[in-house]
């Protein structure tokens, strides 16, 4: 299987990210699919099985990157339609749901959403996805082993904790699991 589709299954959030460094891998191979089977598979034998599985699945996002014009910036609809109802569950979760624990890791996150919302400098950004947005800055910046300061690390982590308990509770959506509470009070 491939991680992609582990991650879908196991959390959205991480699947999202996952892709998103995905298109820029592929961004960084110029488009080119040999270029990027030879970063992701350096050593490996072309004619595996596991190989030519993602051998064709880069290829179709390939495609799609340029079909869509996403050559140097954008994400793909398949990831921006996940965003999207991440955020749906999001304000459901807030106001149909009313989701005491969740709301609680909001609170606790939206004076960090609200700073990243005004660094990032788009209003049209859900705070789903400037959250989204800020992790996979954190992850960037990890790699490249910048340094990161305490503050950061602490607002990104009130940020992971609510982004966890999107992720499965939108896990527990696509199971047919999650449920109104009975202490609804609307």
């Amino acid at each position: 299987m491939l991680i992609a589709e582990q991650k879908k299954k196991e959390n959205i959030a991480e699947y999202i990210l996952y892709m998103w460094q995905m298109e820029d891998l592929i961004r960084g191979s110029e488009l080119k699919l040999d270029s990027v089977m030879k970063k992701v598979f350096p050593d490996a034998d072309s004619g595996d099985e596991v190989v030519l599985e993602y051998r064709a699945w880069f290829a179709g996002i390939i495609d799609e990157m340029e079909r869509d014009g996403l050559q140097s910036q954008g994400h793909l609809e398949t990831v921006r339609k996940h965003i999207q109802r991440l955020s749906e569950l999001h304000q459901s979760l807030i106001t149909v749901y009313q989701d005491q624990e969740y709301i609680e890791l909001y609170k606790k996150s939206a004076e960090d959403i609200h700073v990243l919302k005004n660094k990032s400098g788009s209003e049209k950004l859900s705070e789903v996805e400037v959250c989204l947005t800020g992790l996979y800055g954190l992850l960037l910046l990890r790699i490249q082993k910048a340094e990161i300061s305490s503050d950061t690390i602490k607002a990104m982590n009130r940020i992971s904790k609510a982004m966890a308990y999107l992720s499965e509770a939108f896990k527990k959506r696509e199971n047919g699991e999650l449920g109104l509470s009975p202490e609804r009070s609307n």
